[in-house]
């Protein structure tokens, strides 16, 4: 007699939670995507009208969604060569959501265009591009955490070491969809893994024209 009550509770507080939710605009409420971050709550979505976005964006730990208006051949997130352009490093779910950007011109030690550290994220409908990474992850490195890809475009991305796409370290994937093309690194020019006993899935997704100076043109796995 009292599962039924319960199950209606927690009806209740979702729908109570769905109901406070806040939508930000950016540029009309907020100049920069981060200034949205730095006040929206989990649940909140930010939606980003067209144009360049000279930044780099941290998630913050928040369970939050941000979409372009317009697409990612409209709205760019750039890193202005002085870090990652986006990062996910304070314990993100897979309910933070980065959906329809280009990402370019990111340069780190790690993760040029996105950094993934003990965290997990969703990015769907992205251009990644031109990002590099002195070491590992040219496009995106993930440590200790997972990633969902859907149809993101990797295209000319390089690591000085590893990844020049993808770099995953003890880290599981899912991979839907999309391109990987053209990047470079020593190993493993489109995806490196390292150390994974976390599932890694790929589908429908094509590598090509990736270049090494080691091993692994398309994908190196090691250990």
């Amino acid at each position: 007699m009292r599962l039924p009550l319960v199950t209606s509770t927690i009806i209740a507080l979702s729908s109570l939670n769905a109901a406070y939710a806040d939508t930000f605009n950016v540029p009309a409420d907020f100049p920069f995507i981060q200034t949205a971050i730095d006040v929206a709550q989990n649940g909140d979505n930010i939606l980003v009208e067209a144009g360049t976005y000279v930044e780099q964006i941290d998630f913050l730990g928040k369970a939050i969604t941000i979409t372009s208006v317009s697409g990612s051949s409209n709205t760019i997130l750039d890193g202005s060569a002085t870090g990652s352009v986006v990062s996910f490093i304070s314990g993100e779910a897979l309910n933070s959501v980065l959906d329809g950007f280009t990402i370019r011109s990111g340069s780190s030690l790690y993760g040029g265009g996105v950094t993934i550290s003990n965290s997990s994220a969703v990015i769907q409908n992205c251009l990644i591009t031109g990002n590099q990474a002195t070491l590992a992850g040219g496009g995106m490195y993930v440590d200790i955490g997972s990633v969902q890809l859907e149809n993101v475009v990797f295209e000319g991305n390089d690591s000085g070491g590893a990844g020049g796409a993808i770099y995953l370290k003890e880290s599981g994937a899912s991979m839907t969809g999309g391109n990987v093309i053209s990047n470079a690194a020593t190993n493993g020019g489109g995806l490196y893994i390292k150390d994974s006993v976390s599932i890694i899935e790929i589908s429908g997704v094509t590598f090509r024209e990736n270049n090494v100076t080691g091993n692994g043109g398309g994908i190196y796995v090691k250990n």
